[in-house]
């Protein structure tokens, strides 16, 4: 097992949006789009 000092650190920037904080705000605009998406789905064609 190597130490912790010879570990290489993996900090690098994502492939797209430039920083990891965009990319978990794009996922999380990208979620609540969906969500309400779907619930419009379900009030225009839902069976209640």
């Amino acid at each position: 097992m190597p130490d912790l000092e010879t570990r290489p650190v993996l900090d690098e920037p994502p492939p797209f949006l430039g920083r990891w904080r965009n990319v978990y705000i794009a996922v999380l605009f990208y979620l609540a789009a969906l969500i309400l998406a779907l619930y419009w789905f379900t009030l225009a064609f839902g069976h209640a």
